[in-house]
This record gives C-alpha cells, structure tokens and sequence, in this order.
C-alpha cells in the first residue's frame, strides 16, 4: 500500500485524536462531535447555545437522533443543560469542564501531529 501524502495523513491523525471526546470503550460519533464542536462555538463567543438552535441547525439526522445524543452526551458529563432564566421553557446548553479538558488535550495532539 502506498504511503499517505503528509496532508492526508495529518488529516486521518486529527481524525483518530478527535475519538478522544468519547470514552475508550464508545468512540464519539460523527453528529454527537458536531453537537460538541457547534457548542464549544458558541461558548467561546460567551454565550450559551439553545437546545433547539442545535437540534434545528442539523440537516442530517431527524430531530429525535440529535435530541438523542444531547441526552446522551449530557449523560457523560460532556454537556450540561440548564433552564434559560429568562425563558423557563428554553434549554441552555453549555460545555463541561470535562470536554474542555479534552477540547484542551485535542489541541495538544493536533499540534504534536502538525510538528511531525
């Protein structure tokens, strides 16, 4: 097999550091890291993203998988998910300190792979 171009090769390396964001025994999926990725966004900006701003913003997956992977990234202490007090109805959701250790790992990993 021939061997990847450099660019290719850092591309798959990103790839298998972003499996990271999962447990060892359950490598995150492509729409739970979407999800992630698109709150590590807005939180960066200083704001909380909305739960059905997220859930609306997918164009694949039906709404019932994304709402799904919400929960169960909640459920994993990735994402936390509070009640907007300006709108009780409304959920908040917003990055755990837990994924930004791992955001900050990731960071690490893909500058060790760019050094290479």
């Amino acid at each position: 097999m021939a061997a990847l171009n450099p660019s290719t090769d850092l591309v798959a390396n990103v790839l298998d550091v972003l499996n990271i964001l999962g447990s060892s025994n359950e490598p995150i999926d492509t729409v739970s890291r979407t999800i992630i990725v698109e709150i590590a966004k807005a939180n960066a900006s200083g704001h909380p993203v909305r739960q059905k701003d997220i859930v609306c913003c997918f164009d694949f997956g039906s709404h019932v998988a994304v709402n799904k992977r919400l929960r169960r990234l909640v459920e994993t202490k990735l994402v936390a998910s509070t009640r907007n007090p300006m709108d009780r109805r409304e959920r908040l959701l917003y990055l755990t300190p837990l994924a930004q250790e791992k955001f900050d790992r990731l960071a690490q990993e893909i500058r060790q792979l760019r050094e290479k």
